[in-house]
């Protein structure tokens, strides 16, 4: 039987003799040739790119100008700086890009990043984020935190993400024993598309009848 050493080294000349990288276009000293190659692509999109242009400046094509439309963002900082408002603990629900989004943009302004950022978390409440059903978990968060200083934002696109509406009820059902039911609404956040005439939205719909304000996605 052959070793692992000896497999291994099997494996990584195989790949050695079939793998090959070519740098042509990778910028090293090549910056004549990138353009010319750019410049080429651009050539054979032509048509398309002033096609883009055209529903650029009539707005027929509305994705081209979502990065312009900070009406979403001024809401989302109202909202924020009211959640915030006595809060130890800002709790995240949803998953996938639900989850991850909103993880990214934590990142990238500084929410408990190690070092130098890191001062600027003291002067605002931690965040968490709970993107599974790890019941286990979640009751222990749940348990360990003072609920009357934590505040929960739940994201679900559609509002009908079941993890999420599970996550979103076992928070209001603690909230509902630990402290003062009334209190329900100051203390969450909700983060769904826009009300569709004829269409269910478990998320609004659960948020709607205990009165807890909602932001659009």
């Amino acid at each position: 039987m052959s070793s692992p050493t000896n497999v291994l080294s099997s494996v990584s000349k195989d790949c050695a003799r079939s793998y090959s990288q070519d740098f042509a276009l990778a910028g090293i000293g090549q910056a004549d040739a990138i353009k010319a190659a750019v410049a080429s692509a651009l050539g054979r999109a032509g048509e398309e790119v002033q096609r883009l242009k055209s529903e650029y400046a009539d707005r027929s094509l509305a994705l081209l100008r979502i990065a312009e439309d900070t009406a979403d963002i001024d809401d989302a900082v109202q909202a924020l700086d009211k959640l915030s408002e006595g809060a130890e603990l800002l709790i995240f629900f949803g998953t996938g890009g639900s989850s991850l989004g909103g993880q990214t943009l934590a990142q990238f302004a500084g929410w408990s990043i190690p070092g130098q950022m890191a001062l600027d978390q003291k002067k605002r409440p931690r965040t968490r984020f709970y993107d599974n059903l790890d019941a286990a978990t979640l009751d222990k968060a749940l348990e360990a935190n003072r609920l009357e200083k934590t505040r929960f934002v739940v994201t679900s696109k559609s509002g009908g993400t079941t993890e999420t509406l599970a996550q979103a009820m076992s928070a209001i059902s603690a909230v509902d024993a630990a402290a003062d039911a009334d209190k329900v609404p100051e203390l969450f956040l909700g983060v769904t598309e826009p009300d569709k005439p004829g269409k269910r939205n478990g998320l609004r719909d659960l948020f709607a009848a205990r009165g807890i304000p909602m932001l659009e996605h």
